[in-house]
């Protein structure tokens, strides 16, 4: 656990430390193997920086500084300061009632309380010479939170009914589902907003990357 940062300010403190350093020179500092590239190592950055913070791996349920409500999360930007991809949130596969309850939803506990760390992203530098830019501390704003419940319940009945194919249909504005897999040996079990337990496929929800856009241009 990371107990040992027993506040926010100690947590801003802690990670002003290494702004500025590279990728490379964290993961020297902190002995971890640097792959030559993510193709194969898309969770590296991530686990970094569990590392770095001490975040206990094992409790991958919960947010990442559970004792101070904060969730970590890492956005690559471009050299013209937007995000690159959008913003993995959380998973929805597995059978949970308070799926369907958004005051009670994982999704809103995630994010409630961010610390945004923005990492140069560009193909043309390696990755263990990108830099660690900026890190910053969000809370979403009343609309923020809205316009998340709007989408989030939205895609939520498209998928409690079974109608994946009409993800694509529904535009939204700031969160994404990707369906992982249409495979049934792949399929999970869940549970709809009448009680019934069916199977679904694993599904995740993304934060789109024109709002992150925004979140960072708040702060900056």
């Amino acid at each position: 656990m990371c107990n040992f940062l027993k506040n926010k300010t100690i947590l801003l403190s802690k990670i002003n430390q290494i702004i500025g350093l590279s990728l490379g020179d964290l993961a020297k500092r902190l002995k971890i193997p640097i792959p030559y590239n993510l193709k194969k190592k898309k969770g590296w950055i991530g686990q970094l920086f569990d590392n770095f913070f001490g975040v206990n791996l094992i409790h991958q349920s919960n947010i990442d500084f559970p004792h101070l409500g904060i969730e970590l999360k890492t956005i690559p930007i471009n050299r013209y300061g937007k995000p690159s991809q959008n913003t993995f949130v959380c998973s929805l596969s597995y059978i949970n009632s308070n799926n369907f309850n958004w005051f009670q939803s994982y999704i809103r506990y995630k994010l409630s309380h961010v610390l945004w760390i923005l990492i140069e992203e560009d193909k043309k530098i390696p990755l263990k010479e990108r830099k660690i830019i900026n890190s910053f501390l969000w809370k979403p704003s009343k609309k923020e939170e809205n316009c998340i419940q709007k989408d989030w319940e939205i895609l939520m009945d498209i998928i409690v009914f079974g109608r994946l194919e009409q993800l694509n249909s529904y535009y939204s504005k700031i969160l994404e589902i990707k369906v992982k897999s249409f495979y049934k040996k792949n399929q999970t079990m869940s549970i709809n907003q009448n009680g019934f337990i069916f199977k679904n496929s694993p599904i995740a929800f993304y934060l789109k990357k024109d709002f992150t856009k925004t979140i960072i241009i708040k702060n900056f």
